[in-house]
């Protein structure tokens, strides 16, 4: 399916884990979509980007400071909010704490929203919402999500290793099991041993007027401009 079938494209863990990091990172610099416009993490870890469709109205959200996440609200009717989030499964206890402050601030932003990333909780019940089925330090992070009364989307693995089991990492959580719908599993993109996962939200989305220059007459200095043209013989 071409990207511009999409209104938004997420990508995750896109820097190399040797590659310095940073906005000054070759790989940001140089990673484009024609027709999109990227949205990055504004702190970096292993690189998070959002693509927006050119010409799809939407504006980017404040959260508290944290490693790879992104977070949108798509200017629909009603408005949608989206929160995409990559955690490592070596996170430190300040990156935890800094994920479970940003999760929770984009929880109390209201109206429709999604979650969806990779979360790195392949023992989770997202069934349940047991806070038993992940470890005791990831706890806050999980009772964050389930205070929410998020529906998990899906509920196949998303990620397979020879060697490994197959495990469900990357989620679609929505605010209303009937906001997503058609969630689909493709292979992998690039040297990812994780699938690729696509879905319909249900929002209505206007079109969108290019802007044009205009000039504010209103705001001109008319007396210095008469002065001007005045000491003109």
């Amino acid at each position: 399916m071409s990207p511009l079938s999409f209104d938004l494209v997420c990508l995750s863990e896109v820097l190399p884990k040797t590659s310095g990091l940073g906005s000054g990172s070759p790989v940001r610099s140089s990673l484009s979509l024609p027709g999109f416009l990227p949205v990055w993490s504004s702190v970096c870890g292993r690189g998070l980007v959002v693509f927006v469709r050119v010409g799809l109205p939407f504006s980017v959200l404040a959260l508290p400071s944290c490693p790879d996440v992104v977070s949108l609200r798509v200017l629909s009717s009603p408005s949608l909010s989206l929160l995409f989030v990559y955690r490592s499964p070596s996170a430190s206890g300040a990156d935890s704490a800094s994920l479970v402050a940003a999760v929770s601030a984009f929880l109390a932003s209201g109206g429709p929203l999604v979650v969806c990333g990779d979360l790195n909780l392949p023992s989770a019940d997202w069934l349940s919402f047991s806070p038993f089925s992940v470890p005791p330090s990831l706890r806050p992070l999980f009772s964050c999500l389930a205070s929410a009364c998020l529906v998990e989307c899906e509920a196949s693995p998303t990620r397979f290793r020879a060697g490994d089991a197959p495990s469900l990492l990357d989620v679609v959580l929505a605010s209303s099991p009937s906001l997503v719908s058609s969630v689909c599993r493709s292979a992998p993109v690039g040297r990812s041993d994780h699938s690729a996962l696509s879905f319909s939200v249900s929002a209505s989305v206007g079109s969108v007027s290019p802007s044009v220059p205009r000039f504010c007459w209103s705001g001109g200095d008319w007396a210095s401009v008469s002065a001007a043209l005045l000491s003109v013989d």
